[in-house]
């Protein structure tokens, strides 16, 4: 396990929260120039810097088109799936998550069932192999990490404002957080939502808001990140 994994794994473990107050831990990025480019924000500057540290993950912007993409991946059927029927609700029946079948089968069988599909439907897959199967085995990690069909909808449900409308339609509920951000190991993985802030920065109110209604939810998967 490197290091940095290990000492983030290590510091959520320690959040805790009574009566009076929550504990939560804060990661300071030292030197983020190391990782900036030219018109990054906050939110991309952290995430480059967990990705260059072994981790995985995406933002959360306003519209709800980056780890939502990924979230929204999860709750609907299996690449290999055809599924048109997922937004009537009368046929919601003959629904079944990618998550379900990342947690009850092996990679092997995965895996076969992903390469068979983009062979059919994508002729460049083989030059792309590598980078598109990566994404696909990092969601299989997350789907796992997650564990569970009632934590991944009760964390749906907590990152989006509408979860009713269409895929392409959602919105970051206020105050959710800037990145989700997971470590896609079998033996040592974990997964957490981060808020970013600048140096001098603060948590607005109404993220402070978000995260009292989903404490109970996030508490040892929610990170503060600050840049110097």
């Amino acid at each position: 396990m490197q290091k940095l994994p290990a000492y983030i794994r290590q510091a959520l473990s320690s959040s805790f929260d009574n009566s009076e107050a929550i504990c939560f831990p804060t990661l300071w990025i030292a030197n983020p120039v190391k990782t900036k480019s030219k018109g990054d924000d906050a939110a991309n500057i952290a995430l480059k810097f967990y990705k260059t540290n072994g981790l995985v993950g995406d933002i959360g912007d306003k519209n709800g088109y980056c780890y939502a993409a990924i979230l929204r991946d999860l709750l609907l059927s299996s690449p290999w799936v055809k599924d048109d029927c997922f937004w009537d609700t009368e046929q919601k029946v003959k629904h079944r998550p990618f998550l379900l079948d990342a947690i009850e089968n092996n990679d092997d069988t995965l895996l076969e069932k992903f390469r068979c599909h983009y062979e059919n439907i994508d002729p460049p897959f083989f030059g792309r192999e590598s980078e598109i199967t990566k994404m696909f085995c990092d969601k299989i990690a997350l789907a796992r990490l997650l564990g569970s069909m009632e934590l991944f909808l009760n964390l749906y449900k907590s990152v989006f404002a509408d979860v009713n409308g269409s895929p392409d339609g959602f919105f970051l509920a206020a105050g959710a957080p800037d990145l989700l951000v997971w470590y896609p190991d079998k033996d040592n993985g974990f997964w957490f939502l981060s808020e970013v802030k600048a140096h001098g920065d603060y948590l607005s109110h109404s993220q402070k808001s978000w995260l009292d209604r989903n404490w109970d939810l996030v508490r040892g998967h929610y990170l503060l990140t600050v840049l110097q």
